[in-house]
């Protein structure tokens, strides 16, 4: 009977003792599965923070690339003014050396009028002479 009871005793002890351990396999499962949870919440955190990241560069990237292309617009047109201005420009300088071609033919006729009406005055003024 006292083995029995020593048998029963140390099955009893051997029982709590497997409980003990299992207990502690089952907890330590529990924090690591727990610790596991942890790190992938922070994966995804930081995954998530990654994401932001890179939407707020394409966001910067994107109005910068508007920004140019906005000032090479304003540039292109600046641009277009000024060769518009430049053609009014050589159309006047035109213009004006058309102007000024026509005195000079006029000045040219004036004075080759003048030539003549003096020929013509010295002429008549040797025939009255004579």
């Amino acid at each position: 009977a006292e083995v029995e009871e020593a048998e029963e005793t140390e099955r009893g002890l051997l029982l709590e003792f497997c409980e003990e351990v299992i207990g502690a396999l089952l907890t330590s499962e529990e924090v690591f599965i727990a610790r596991m949870l942890d790190v992938l919440r922070e994966a995804d955190a930081v995954s998530s923070d990654i994401a932001a990241s890179e939407e707020a560069e394409r966001d910067l990237l994107t109005t910068a690339i508007e920004g140019w292309v906005t000032s090479q617009n304003i540039s292109t047109a600046r641009i277009y003014e000024t060769l518009k201005t430049a053609e009014a420009i050589r159309y006047d300088i035109e213009a004006s050396e058309d102007t000024e071609r026509s005195l000079l033919s006029a000045h040219s006729t004036v004075v080759t009028a003048a030539f003549a009406a003096r020929d013509e005055i010295t002429a008549s003024e040797s025939a009255q002479r004579a």
